[in-house]
């Protein structure tokens, strides 16, 4: 059984020894550097690692993913990509060769993000068949076809970003949502980073727009109403939308119990949390960390404790 890591690279000098390192296993490793002027090159020919040059202009990620991935040998079975900023269980290998299976061709694996947002543990699954795939969008782009998977137990993938690297991700998902108006996708990231960078006014004409496409996927369509209630006078009324879209959800009941605790409705917080603590799913992207363990326990006592 062979097995590839992938990844883009653009200024990661400080992070090539690291993967490097946590690559090991793998009988194949490359790295397609997108513009890098700070030594990555000379890194990556120090420890061994295959990499190819390349200009994208304009750039965006799932077109180099797909070169990157396009240049692997195609003898190769499986692949894994892996940012510069990622390290892998050092017992990865040997998990996902317990578990193998030709028949299925994508693997899901535990994702832990150190950095920020404030979400942890979500399950990807960028671990697949050197074939049959590629990448989409031009930002928070995902692997397509979506297909039946296996999950490797005990596989980690840690995430420790970089806090000095800026985020470049709104032209990106601009450009996406002009390519697809219609896609869910593209238009809920769209609204969410354009809340990130404080543009109130355009968040929410894009929440907007994405919450009357209809359909879409339930946890992001309640996100779509929490990041509302977060900038409007009148929270209430969107948090409960975000209920009624994805009741599974504990973030939107939490945020009702934070506005009934700062109004006084003590009888009403006391009842919303523990509609919260039923809820026991961490491990979707729009996690909200503050929700979750020590943050919610407090929470929960606030509640209790309020008369």
């Amino acid at each position: 059984m062979s097995v590839a890591i992938y990844s883009i690279f653009r200024d990661e000098a400080a992070h090539v020894a690291q993967w490097a390192e946590t690559t090991l296993d793998a009988d194949y490793r490359y790295v397609l550097d997108t513009g890098s002027t700070d030594g990555t090159l000379e890194e990556l020919d120090l420890h061994g690692i295959a990499f190819g040059r390349v200009t994208i202009d304009p750039f965006r990620f799932d077109d180099a993913r797909n070169m990157a991935l396009a240049v692997l040998p195609p003898t190769i079975e499986w692949c894994l990509q892996l940012d510069a900023d990622e390290v892998l269980s050092p017992l990865w290998r040997s998990c996902f060769e317990a578990v193998v299976d030709r028949r299925i061709r994508r693997y899901r694996y535990r994702w832990e993000n150190h950095g920020t947002p404030s979400w942890g543990l979500v399950m990807r699954s960028n671990l697949h068949a050197r074939h049959g795939f590629r990448w989409r969008y031009p930002c928070h782009e995902v692997l397509e076809p979506q297909v039946p998977t296996i999950d490797v137990p005990l596989m980690v993938v840690e995430h420790h970003p970089d806090p000095s690297k800026p985020r470049e991700y709104l032209g990106l998902l601009a450009a996406g949502a002009r390519e697809e108006p219609g896609d869910h996708r593209m238009a809920f990231y769209l609204a969410r980073e354009l809340h990130y960078v404080g543009h109130w006014t355009a968040a929410r004409a894009e929440f907007e727009r994405f919450l009357a496409l209809g359909g879409g996927w339930p946890p992001e369509r309640a996100e779509a109403y929490r990041h509302l209630a977060a900038i409007d006078d009148h929270p209430e009324r969107w948090l409960w939308r975000a209920v009624g879209e994805c009741p599974a959800r504990r973030e939107p009941w939490c945020d009702l119990a934070r506005l009934y605790l700062g109004q006084g409705r003590g009888d009403e917080a006391r009842a919303v949390i523990e509609l919260a603590a039923a809820r026991d799913d961490e491990t979707i992207y729009t996690t909200s960390r503050d929700c979750w363990g020590e943050a919610f326990e407090a929470l929960r006592e606030e509640c209790a404790a309020l008369v």
